[in-house]
């Protein structure tokens, strides 16, 4: 009833004003619970949609693969690591039934009639049973799943598969690991360590590991066999009560028991030690009595939690026994080294001393040799040369002297007589140029080449050339013959084998050495022939040898087949 009716008394009216701010203010309630019902309703569909979001993430970015299937069997979601895992694509899967999925994923041999039948059935029993009710789950952790990729390939997945309860229902969900490489992994492991037990059985060396208490955990037939100690009388004792047992009776004290006790408990703390991966060489004995020469190899190893031990010994008893033996033969071996040493130093000595003595009477020899040369070119010129003067001068007043008629009866013979008496005349003056050559007396050794290269070239028709320096001082006598003697010896040899066209000879001078060098462009020799008897050289090369080691000078020779000799000779001033 409107407030204006003034049938109303004022009573009534002012009772009616206040039923309708009571009912304008209990709007105002009203209003205000809405608009909170709203904030409520609008911050939980955020929440929702922000988790919802964050789900989806997490799926999508999980290397697992992650799947959900509804109440009638059909796939709902198929994330993106199901399909790297599955090779399957979201869109291939979804809406199908995954029952029908999983038996395109079975590979090709187990595809048989009876394993589809039992697939099928078992999938329908789970559906229908009302398992999604049920909080349990299923995780095929020792028998993983093989699977067939649409390309061909085969992988081993786990798959872990739980109930998902909803407001208006349920579903099934699922995770699935590719855990190939990590099988392949467990089987090379599980090879390994059969490899290792294998090994570790079948050693001749002996192997032992303790744990990180010292306890004998391992004990091979290689150790039973050197230690002479059963695995069932070694297994679960501490290993310094093993090895202390081992210890030949002089070695054994209380001190020694702890020490050895304290060691290893050392090197199990800390896994390090003085002795850490190099052979210790021990004795031991064993408890039949017999004793053995052992070399052990001992190192940590690491575990996550703690530090074990390894150990491998050898039996080096024989080994030993040789080296001693070869040490023992090695003593013997020095000791004739050094008596034989000083029976060579003692005939070294005697060869030296012999070789001064030859070279002194090299030199003598040389000294005797240059004197006699002198006494019978002095004597071809006193007597045979004055005789042969005299001679020609006779066979000319004969010629002077005879009648015109009897110096044509014997003209001819008396002719070829003075020609003879020139010829040799000529050939004693040659005869006792090569004796005692005047140009070497009296104008030294370059200049005496220098004649005698002319001479020679004259002589033979080879064509000779002479450079080099006088040596300033002159050289001792003895020096200079040798050098002239070897020049005459070595052109000698040059003139019987080299066929050459040419010789050039230099001599080279300092304060210190003359060295002079005779090389020839003939035809050369292997120098390795000089030592086979059969093929060995004329005694020229030692005599020049011979000549240059008498005035303490060093002789060299070299050739070779085609290119010609050269011969050098150095001595020291």
């Amino acid at each position: 009833m409107p407030i204006s009716d003034n049938r109303k008394t004022k009573k009534e009216l002012l009772a009616e004003l206040q039923t309708a701010r009571q009912r304008i203010a209990e709007l105002d309630k009203f209003a205000l619970l809405y608009q909170a019902g709203q904030r409520m309703v609008q911050e939980r569909t955020t929440k929702l949609t922000e988790s919802e979001d964050k789900w989806r993430a997490l799926v999508e970015r999980a290397p697992e693969g992650i799947q959900l299937v509804d109440e009638q069997g059909l796939v709902v979601e198929w994330n993106p690591g199901n399909e790297q895992i599955t090779g399957l694509t979201r869109e291939e899967v979804l809406g199908r039934p995954v029952w029908e999925v999983i038996t395109q994923l079975m590979p090709a041999e187990n595809k048989n009639p009876m394993a589809l039948a039992k697939l099928h059935a078992e999938m329908t029993e789970f559906f229908e049973a009302d398992h999604l009710d049920k909080s349990h789950y299923i995780w095929h952790e020792t028998a993983p799943i093989h699977i067939q990729r649409p390309d061909g390939s085969r992988r081993m997945i786990q798959t872990l598969v739980f109930p998902i309860k909803l407001a208006n229902g349920s579903m099934s969900g699922a995770i699935s690991r590719d855990v190939t490489v990590s099988q392949h992994m467990e089987h090379a492991l599980r090879e390994s360590a059969e490899m290792f037990a294998s090994v570790v059985e079948q050693s001749y060396d002996g192997i032992w590991l303790i744990d990180e208490q010292g306890t004998v955990t391992e004990w091979n037939p290689g150790n039973e066999q050197i230690m002479g100690l059963k695995q069932s009388e070694v297994l679960g004792w501490p290993l310094w009560r093993v090895l202390y047992s081992m210890m030949p009776p002089e070695r054994k004290s209380l001190e020694t028991y702890r020490q050895l006790k304290k060691n290893i408990m050392g090197f199990l703390k800390t896994g390090q030690s003085d002795w850490l991966d190099q052979f210790l060489t021990a004795e031991i004995q064993r408890p039949d009595g017999t004793r053995r020469a052992i070399h052990t190899l001992i190192f940590p190893l690491k575990m996550e939690q703690s530090t074990m031990g390894c150990g491998i010994c050898r039996d080096v008893t024989e080994q030993k026994l040789m080296e001693n033996q070869l040490r023992q033969a090695h003593d013997r071996l020095e000791q004739r080294v050094i008596e034989r040493t000083a029976e060579l130093s003692l005939t070294n000595d005697l060869l030296q001393q012999r070789q001064r003595q030859l070279r002194d009477l090299t030199a003598r020899l040389s000294e005797l040799e240059e004197a006699e040369r002198r006494k019978f070119a002095r004597e071809l010129h006193d007597q045979v040369g004055q005789t042969l003067s005299a001679i020609n001068i006779n066979l000319s007043i004969i010629q002077s002297q005879l009648s015109r008629n009897t110096k044509l009866l014997i003209k001819k013979r008396l002719t070829d007589s003075m020609e003879l008496v020139r010829q040799v005349t000529k050939r004693v003056q040659d005869v006792m140029a090569d004796l005692r050559s005047p140009v070497l007396d009296d104008y030294g050794l370059l200049a005496a080449l220098k004649w005698y290269g002319v001479q020679f070239a004259s002589r033979m028709n080879i064509k000779v050339m002479v450079h080099g320096m006088e040596p300033m001082p002159r050289l001792n006598m003895a020096v200079e013959n040798a050098l002239f003697r070897i020049a005459q010896e070595a052109l000698t040899n040059v003139a019987k084998h080299a066929q050459a066209k040419q010789i050039t000879i230099i001599m080279e001078t300092n304060p210190q050495i003359t060295r002079l060098t005779i090389a020839d462009d003939g035809v050369g020799f292997n120098l390795a022939d000089n030592n086979i008897p059969e093929k060995r050289q004329s005694w020229g090369m030692i005599s020049m040898t011979e000549r240059a080691e008498a005035v303490g000078g060093i002789f060299r020779i070299a050739s070779q087949p085609g290119l010609g000799t050269e011969v050098m000779v150095v001595v020291n001033h």
